[in-house]
């Protein structure tokens, strides 16, 4: 399971370094045989690739699992999804990288533990996080935390409730989040998730305090924290975690008491030694200079700082310790430097581009001193074409006279093998005008029901029902010039009332057969209303999201979807007895997305090999008009899950 934390530091983020070097990857995979440790080898590549380069990533994730379906590898498939979801995470596509999960989860549905199906949960819930539908969000924390509870894995727990302290922090939920991070601690004093797990939970909590405005409790956790990243040689969370701490004692205006951090700063600095650690302990030894009123030495390690920041382009260090020597160089009244400073942290961008540009005209004048010498060698290389070239003539024309030999024959067996092609192509062609013949006819008895549901609809509307309202406005009429008892007055109201019933009921039934939603505002707003009309006549919660691309479908397209959705409703609350339905509709370029789940009482898929009604036969008619995809997950107790993909 994936640590997430959270972390206030208003200055920096540490940077990623892959362990393994890519060069000896991209050796590797040119030898690699076609097995299953290529896949993971490629996957390994992609996976480099997906924080720098995400056509990359892309290009070699695609090409392992292209491997893993020849090799018949599902396990590899599974991991292709969970890949291709991390590297649009990272690169902000959000809508993609829950598509993309929430497809793999189709096949994880089939083979994968149920611990392995609560961690996918936390990767479609981390989606919507980026998404910002925090209510879909929690859904899916809310499935996870039930697969894990249930299941009694306090170690898993220990961990996901950490993580939900994180996320909770995110969305400024902080007494939630304050919520599991006490339980994910408690779970650890019994002895579940080891110290490194424990890290990242001390981290949130003391983020939740600083939220909070609860100095105290931050200052407690975030030492107890320090202590454990120390022992666990975790220096990133380490320096993070202090740093917020001096964020803290900053509120708190106990400058005195930045120091001591400071050098605790500097003592895990010896086991990092890289340039942008010591660049930001110079940065914060200016800090705490500052806040301590000695603005000199505030200076001269403000000044360090830039020194190793702007050769190793550490840009945001360089940019915020210029806004720290424009305050200094104020306060010791250098009022030009001062300004001078603020000119710096503006341009800075500027100062990157003018050194890229150095950094392009120094690799030009290289390729010129380079194409300068290839010159040279090719005008030794062309003296000696020139000696050799008679030899060369003579034994090109005895190749040439077995060339055409050998091209002859090559000649004859590609005729041979066009026409066997062609053949096939006549075949395939054949089959394909089967097949749009019996798609117009699907069509045209499609297109019929829906006039006819059409007509039926007006008929009843405009005729039944105003001659229904006819019969409603004369019986008012004759009530109120007819001289009846008190019980009769009773019995003519209820008739009356009995009339408005049927009148209401025939409209309702118009509507279904067709609905003047979908004519007026579109799918989206057909399909909520839908939702709503049943919620309310069935009491079920039926939850509606529409999710991917804006964009419009054809009408015929808006009216065949709208009635795989209302089909599939119907039958969800007339035979399963659920107590939520979700309905999801997601567009992409090409493609739409229909999921419809319940958690009622399922069912074996057998039954419906036996299935002969009219319902189900329009709903498979309509998807293969479509050319698109059904797959059912079901099993009696455990709800069922319809997921269509259709071309459209």
């Amino acid at each position: 399971m994936k640590k997430y934390f959270t972390f206030l530091s208003l200055f920096f983020c540490l940077l990623n370094v892959d362990a393994q070097p890519i060069n000896s990857l991209l050796q590797k995979i040119k030898s690699a045989p076609e097995d299953i440790n290529k896949v993971r080898l490629l996957y390994k590549i992609g996976s480099y690739y997906k924080s720098n380069n995400f056509d990359s990533a892309c290009l070699y994730l695609n090409e392992g699992k292209r491997l893993c379906e020849k090799l018949a590898y599902s396990e590899g498939e599974m991991d292709y999804y969970l890949n291709m979801h991390g590297a649009y995470l990272e690169n902000g596509k959000y809508d993609s990288s829950l598509i993309m999960i929430q497809k793999g989860l189709l096949l994880f549905k089939k083979s994968i533990t149920k611990m392995q199906l609560a961690n996918s949960y936390e990767n479609i819930s981390s989606s919507y996080h980026y998404l910002l539908k925090f209510d879909s969000c929690t859904r899916y924390d809310l499935l996870a935390q039930a697969i894990y509870e249930a299941a009694d894995n306090k170690k898993e727990l220990m961990i996901f409730y950490g993580n939900l302290c994180g996320s909770y922090n995110e969305r400024h939920l902080f007494d939630k989040a304050k919520e599991y991070g006490l339980k994910a601690l408690a779970l650890n004093k019994q002895g579940f998730g080891d110290d490194n797990d424990l890290v990242y939970v001390l981290n949130n909590l003391c983020t939740v305090y600083i939220y909070l405005n609860q100095s105290d409790s931050a200052i407690y956790y975030g030492k107890r924290c320090v202590e454990l990243c120390k022992k666990e040689n975790n220096y990133s969370v380490g320096q993070i975690i202090l740093e917020n701490m001096m964020l803290v004692l900053i509120n708190q205006h106990k400058y005195k008491e930045l120091m001591p951090m400071v050098a605790q700063l500097k003592e895990m600095g010896k086991k990092v030694n890289t340039n942008e650690y010591d660049a930001r302990l110079n940065f914060n030894y200016a800090m705490a200079y500052y806040y301590n009123g000695q603005a000199k030495l505030a200076k001269e390690y403000a000044q360090k700082a830039l020194v190793i920041s702007i050769p190793n382009q550490l840009s945001v260090i360089s940019k915020n310790t210029f806004i720290l020597l424009d305050k200094v160089e104020a306060i010791l009244g250098n009022y030009a430097l001062a300004d001078l400073y603020g000119e710096k942290r503006d341009s800075i961008n500027n100062v990157q581009m003018n050194e890229e540009t150095a950094k392009n005209i120094q690799e030009l004048e290289k390729k010129y001193e380079t194409q300068k010498k290839e010159n040279e060698i090719l005008l030794l290389r062309e003296e000696n074409q020139k000696k050799t070239a008679l030899n060369i003539f003579f034994l090109g024309t005895a190749i040439a006279f077995l060339l055409v030999g050998f091209l002859g024959y090559r000649n004859f067996k590609n005729k041979q093998k066009v026409s066997s092609q062609q053949q096939e192509l006549q075949q395939q062609k054949i089959a394909e005008l089967e097949k749009d013949k019996q798609l117009l006819a699907i069509d045209a008895m499609l297109k019929g029901q829906e006039d006819e549901r059409s007509r039926i609809a007006k008929d009843l509307h405009d005729g039944l029902g105003g001659m229904l309202s006819g019969v409603k406005l004369s019986f008012v009429n004759m009530k109120e010039n007819m001289i009846m008892d008190a019980e009769s007055v009773l019995s003519f109201e209820k008739s009356i009332m009995q009339l408005d019933n049927t009148i209401t009921e025939l409209r309702k039934v118009a509507h279904n057969l067709m609905p003047e939603a979908l004519v007026k505002f579109g799918l989206n707003n057909a399909v909520a209303d839908f939702c709503n009309a049943m919620q309310l006549a069935s009491k079920i919660k039926i939850i509606f999201e529409p999710m991917g691309i804006e964009r419009q479908l054809s009408n015929t397209a808006d009216l065949y979807i709208y009635r795989i959705i209302q089909e599939l409703v119907n039958n969800a609350i007339k035979h399963a007895a659920p107590n939520q339905i979700l309905v999801q509709l997601t567009k992409s370029s090409d493609k739409v997305l229909l999921t419809v789940e319940d958690d009622g009482k399922g069912f074996h898929e057998e039954i419906l090999d036996a299935v002969q009604g009219m319902g189900w036969k329009n709903l498979q008619q309509r998807i293969d008009y479509f050319k698109g995809k059904i797959e059912l997950i079901t099993g009696a107790g455990e709800g069922t899950s319809v997921n269509i993909e259709l071309i459209a």
